[in-house]
């Protein structure tokens, strides 16, 4: 009888410790999961806002002309590093450099040179922050590397 309660406790116990662990992983990856929902959400709501400051005023490059600057990097080349890689260009503004995290094969983006944030970072007029959602701890680590403002694209967008 003694055997049959041990038994049963001991299945018991890993069934409530396996329910446990599964609802942990779970919760991981809700948490995941949400975390990139909220960064699209920025990355939309960023979106509409330059699609409509472009409407109105044909591109973003007032904004960054009103700050003085000529020699810019961006940090993150997702979409929004994209399109501001774009219509910077289109402006005639030098993009000095790039900085992003993600392993890459080039070191080169459309021909602008590629840097890791670990790297150290040349000099530049001003970073634009692309990675909207994450820009209080990208600006946090860029700024120990470099002595210029750092800006985040939506702060850009939004200028009036």
């Amino acid at each position: 009888m003694m055997k049959t309660i041990l038994v049963i406790t001991v299945v018991v116990a890993f069934f409530v410790a396996g329910y446990c662990i599964a609802y942990s992983r779970m919760q991981i990856k809700y948490d995941e999961l949400y975390v990139k929902y909220l960064n699209q959400q920025a990355v939309n709501h960023t979106v509409s806002i330059w699609l409509k400051e472009k409407v109105r005023r044909g591109n973003v490059s007032w904004a960054i002309q009103d700050i003085g600057s000529k020699r810019i990097a961006v940090y993150g080349i997702g979409i929004l590093g994209e399109y501001l890689i774009e219509e910077l260009r289109k402006q005639r503004i030098t993009i000095v450099y790039i900085v992003d995290r993600k392993e890459m094969d080039s070191q080169e983006f459309q021909g602008i040179k590629v840097y890791h944030p670990n790297e150290p970072l040349p000099e530049a007029d001003l970073v634009i922050v692309t990675a909207v959602f994450y820009f209080d701890d990208i600006a946090f680590e860029l700024k120990k590397k470099v002595s210029c403002p750092i800006v985040s694209l939506e702060e850009i967008i939004n200028v009036s």
